[in-house]
């Protein structure tokens, strides 16, 4: 079965946070960033551009995938307390 057809609904979640993953990559480029870490809240993301699976989103997974390296960067999920705390702080502000 694809990828796609697993992730089923949620296929728009995942395309927009690959989206602000590739963001994420623009702004450190923009900043002269490297070596850093990415995180995310969405698994099936971290597990889609960590792996070699062919996807429904693959454009997207590969232009990550292939971005990572040129900054030393990978992708990790997002613990729940790191959730948390960036809502509060988003909240507070």
């Amino acid at each position: 079965m694809a990828v796609g057809e697993r992730l089923g609904g949620r296929q728009h979640i995942c395309a927009a946070e690959l989206h602000a993953v590739l963001l994420g990559l623009d702004i450190a480029k923009q900043n002269g960033w490297s070596c850093f870490m990415v995180k995310s809240d969405c698994l099936e993301v971290v597990s889609l551009v960590n792996s070699n699976e062919e996807c429904f989103a693959g454009v997207l997974v590969e232009e990550v995938r292939g971005l990572l390296p040129l900054y030393n960067a990978e992708v990790f999920p997002m613990s729940l307390e790191e959730l948390m705390a960036l809502l509060m702080r988003l909240l507070k502000n």
